[in-house]
């Protein structure tokens, strides 16, 4: 399971049904569990919450999909924001769209 870490926008975050008040979950992005925070600075707070404990997540596949992710600019401390499918578990499908991040892991390193 990839331990890469995922930024989500506060605003969608919410609509995913996770806490607002939560700093990092576990959440399935495009078929993978993924740990999702709202910005740069929980995911480098809290690295793991995906993958150990009772965060462990197995993640259906996502139908195919014919279009690219949108690609954004990334915030420092983050690279390669774009587009990807969360699952929704009130739809019961990945029919929420959020801008994602991954943590770039040489800038929280001091690198």
């Amino acid at each position: 399971m990839s331990k890469a870490l995922m930024l989500l926008v506060a605003a969608v975050f919410a609509v995913v049904a996770a806490p607002v008040s939560a700093t990092c979950s576990c959440q399935c992005v495009e078929g993978v569990a993924r740990t999702a925070c709202t910005s740069v600075e929980e995911a480098q707070a809290d690295p793991s919450a995906c993958g150990s404990g009772p965060q462990k997540v197995a993640c259906e596949l996502p139908p195919p999909s014919t279009d690219a992710p949108l690609r954004y600019a990334s915030p420092d401390g983050a690279v390669d924001c774009r587009s990807a499918r969360l699952w929704d578990p009130r739809s019961n499908s990945y029919s929420a769209v959020a801008k994602v991040c991954d943590l770039d892991r040489d800038a929280a390193a001091g690198g």
